[in-house]
């Protein structure tokens, strides 16, 4: 079987649903559920180990570990308490747990009302007492093989989206294989609470959740450290966590500070090249080894951060899950704490080599991470003020940041609205300073517009949307349906995802709505909500004049660092 062929799919993003059983034991309860056909990636790989909590080891030798530049100062925060030291014992545990899984069942709670929908709420209940680690080396392997079945399958897929489909591939084979190892222990076979609801018919084979032993915690402590900079060292079966080659890994220093992405690539406005390039350090916290006291600190990088930490793009996708991007954003992030000035230095070489003739360049502030320290901040202006020629800009979510009346000419700061902590919104005048704001899907999909949706579309079109089942439900009406919470949430993101398609295709209809109901939902003057299409044919002004909308898709972020943009719409959806 090839490992596109795995037998798992996303539900939710909190794990991963099993489709198919291993014929796992003797009791009838479970004789239906078909042998799993043998998978290519499992034939030569040692059985994954299960590891009692507490049951790990450290190494740890700060003496033999890099000395602290002279340049090193002790952290002056903007918030308080931005760098806390780290015992490497929790953060050998915090490692370790990258590459552990956990067994586990969903319980299904019951809608408010009873629905036709299936409902996808649930309670997580652990089946597996202790963490069940896969080597890095299993991973790497896996990892080879699904490299080459994407190739052959999508030879047209390049970089992130290539990336992202092995990624996704890897994911499921090393679930894959924890569950087929796990459910043949005797801690499943004998769980008084499986067989009892296997039996009852309470529990059915898609209600198995295989889940990554990484606590929120853990991927706080270390954010922007890839699994595999973490070496797990295996002596007699006791996993022993390398934090000697972590911290070297993270302390090394970065060859380049300066970065790109899809989001700042190059732009054209009127004849004039616009170029776009980045300093990122982790969101919202990051792992650093101090050098000058020889021990590991959770650096907070986000003080001002409130809600956006659930939905934080920085936190997922491209920016943990390959190590380039991960390690790149932990080793900038060590290099500043231990060595501000040379830091400093390497970011305003790499930006003068960027001033050209013809080319009006931009730096941004971060697309990962915030101003989280006073000390950071006023370096980022030194930086500012030595290359005057080239506007920096950046979001924040620290109000001290947005207020502050001492950034030089060549500096543009946005407040992040609505992600942001409320003590620090209460503090920002938003009359008279940029912002930005996540766009909520309600905006452009209402109550009226879900219950328009139902109420109008044929009942045998919607129970094919909804994959309902017709022979179950002969005579359900438009009207049952409109009732059910379920069916409109479901509606809801249906919609949402058909308007924010028609955007991206620029259909006029859907732009005009769009800018309607943002200028609605705001108050803003109509007239001042643009596209960032139309936003590039116009010359920029230097007084806050334009609400520009942003898709995710296409659109740049010169928005951000043009005068003239009082607020900055981010489409998302």
């Amino acid at each position: 079987m090839k490992i596109s062929e795995l037998l798992f799919e996303e539900v939710n993003k909190r794990g991963m649903i099993v489709q198919t059983l291993q014929q796992f034991v003797n009791n009838p309860v479970y004789q239906d559920l078909p042998e799993p056909p043998p998978t290519e990636l499992d034939e030569d790989e040692q059985p994954i180990a299960f590891v009692p909590k507490g049951d790990i080891g450290v190494k740890f030798s700060p003496s033999k570990l890099p000395s602290a530049a002279s340049s090193q100062t002790e952290p002056k925060d903007i918030s308080g308490g931005i760098a806390q030291p780290i015992e490497p014992s929790k953060v050998a545990q915090s490692g370790f747990n990258q590459n552990a899984y956990f067994v586990k069942y969903k319980q299904y709670k019951q809608p408010a009302s009873p629905s036709v929908m299936k409902p996808w709420e649930y309670s997580l209940i652990m089946i597996s007492r202790d963490p069940i680690y896969v080597d890095q080396k299993t991973i790497d392997s896996l990892r080879a093989q699904a490299e080459q079945v994407v190739k052959k399958e999508n030879p047209e897929l390049e970089g992130g989206k290539f990336n992202a489909k092995v990624e996704s591939k890897v994911d499921a084979a090393i679930k894959d294989k924890v569950y087929k190892e796990f459910i043949n222990t005797p801690e499943f076979k004998n769980n008084p609470n499986i067989v009892k609801a296997m039996q009852s018919g309470k529990l059915s084979k898609a209600d198995f959740v295989v889940t990554r032993a990484a606590s929120a915690s853990d991927r706080e402590k270390l954010t922007h450290v890839h699994g595999s900079s973490v070496t797990i060292i295996d002596e007699q079966g006791k996993p022993i966590v390398d934090l000697d080659a972590l911290a070297a890994s993270i302390s090394r220093k970065p060859d380049r500070i300066l970065s790109t992405n899809t989001k700042m690539k190059k732009s054209i406005q009127g004849g004039e090249q616009l170029g776009f390039v980045n300093i990122g350090i982790p969101a919202i916290a990051g792992l650093v080894y101090d050098q000058k006291r020889n021990q590991f600190m959770r650096v907070v990088t986000c003080p001002g951060a409130g809600y956006c930490k659930s939905y934080c793009y920085a936190t997922a996708g491209g920016y943990i899950q390959y190590k380039n991007s991960a390690e790149g954003t932990a080793r900038k992030l060590n290099y500043y704490y231990n060595d501000p000035e040379g830091f400093k230095n390497q970011v305003i070489r790499e930006v003068k080599a960027l001033v050209k003739p013809g080319i009006k360049q931009f730096v941004r502030w971060h697309d990962s991470g915030d101003f989280f320290e006073n000390a950071y901040l006023n370096l980022a202006y030194d930086i500012a003020r030595a290359v005057p020629e080239v506007t920096f800009y950046a979001y924040t979510k620290v109000a001290s940041v947005a207020n502050d009346t001492n950034a030089p000419d060549n500096w543009v700061i946005n407040f992040s609205k609505g992600g942001a902590k409320a003590q620090q919104e209460e503090q920002v005048n938003f009359s008279k300073t940029k912002y930005s704001v996540v766009v909520p899907q309600e905006v452009f999909v209402t109550d009226a517009d879900v219950q328009n949706f139902i109420q109008k579309t044929e009942i045998g079109k919607l129970m094919d949307l909804y994959k309902l089942n017709k022979a179950k439900y002969p005579n359900l009406t438009n009207q049952q349906l409109a009732q059910d919470e379920l069916v409109q949430k479901w509606t809801r993101k249906y919609l949402v995802k058909q308007f924010h398609d028609r955007l991206e295709e620029d259909d006029p209809t859907t732009v005009a709505t769009a800018k309607k109901r943002i200028a609605e939902h705001y108050k803003l003057n109509p007239n001042s909500v643009i596209t960032y299409d139309e936003m590039t044919e116009i010359p920029e002004e230097n007084k806050l004049k334009y609400n520009v909308m942003v898709r995710t898709k296409g659109d740049g972020d010169w928005n951000a660092a043009r005068r003239d943009v009082h607020g900055t719409y981010l489409l998302i959806h």
